[in-house]
């Protein structure tokens, strides 16, 4: 639209300047420079001016989120647990026990004193000591202690080896073993418990529900070029030879 504006001032302008040229050719043969005017078109102005214009609308969008579901394991009860009550009867056993036949006693005994024959040594002359002087061969005097042994004897003595006594003896107890019957485990009532049983299942979970997105979308705005008339031409004076300036 700029390109068409342009050309459109174009050729106005050429248009004017060829008129011009005429009216000077035609009455310059008694026409002085700077005294003569011709009368000249003044062709209109125009310009180009943006204004915005809508190229899309302003509109909403709406996205539809579908929900998100997965496969969850689940253990459940297939059969509850229950009590089986079962009656034992007592239970008996035997067991040996230690039963004393006789006591313990005690008797005595009399032990008479008991001797024996000892052999002794008594002595019947006792030892002693005497000096006897001598010369030894070169006619010294000495001196030596010369000794008599003591004259003993054997003598058999009896001895107590030990005194008369009273021995006790004792006897002891005497014991039987007796077997004898004994309550082990006396009647009851047992109560079992039966475990539950479970089973896995599969069940679908929601984990995200479904949604929905708006997302509003303004306009898209642009700018277009117009040719608008910016001044009307019309007639006007110039001196012959000048150029137009307008």
């Amino acid at each position: 639209m700029r390109i068409d504006m342009v050309a459109a001032v174009g050729l106005s302008a050429a248009i004017g300047m060829t008129i011009a040229a005429g009216v000077v050719h035609a009455g310059g043969a008694g026409c002085r420079a700077g005294e003569c005017y011709v009368q000249v078109r003044k062709p209109d102005v125009y310009g180009v001016v943006e204004r915005p214009v809508v190229i899309a609308p302003s509109r909403t969008e709406v996205i539809h989120y579908p929900a998100a579901v997965i496969d969850q394991v689940r253990r459940v009860e297939v059969v509850p647990g229950s009590f089986n009550v079962q009656h034992q009867p007592a239970l008996y056993g035997s067991y040996t026990r230690t039963v004393m036949v006789s006591p313990a006693r005690t008797s005595y005994s009399h032990v008479p004193a008991s001797f024996k024959k000892v052999a002794h040594r008594e002595v019947v002359r006792p030892g002693k000591v005497r000096w006897e002087y001598r010369r030894d061969a070169h006619g010294r005097l000495t001196k030596c202690k010369v000794e008599t042994p003591a004259v003993t004897r054997t003598v058999m003595r009896t001895v107590k080896v030990a005194p008369a006594r009273t021995v006790a003896h004792v006897v002891p107890a005497r014991y039987t073993q007796v077997r004898q019957p004994m309550l082990v485990q006396p009647a009851r009532t047992v109560h079992t418990y039966n475990q539950p049983v479970y089973q896995y299942v599969s069940e679908p979970m929601v984990v995200r529900p479904a949604t929905r997105e708006v997302i509003q979308h303004p306009p898209v705005i642009g700018f277009a070029s117009q040719k608008v008339l910016v001044r009307r031409g019309g007639y006007g004076w110039q001196p012959v030879g000048h150029r137009r300036h307008w």
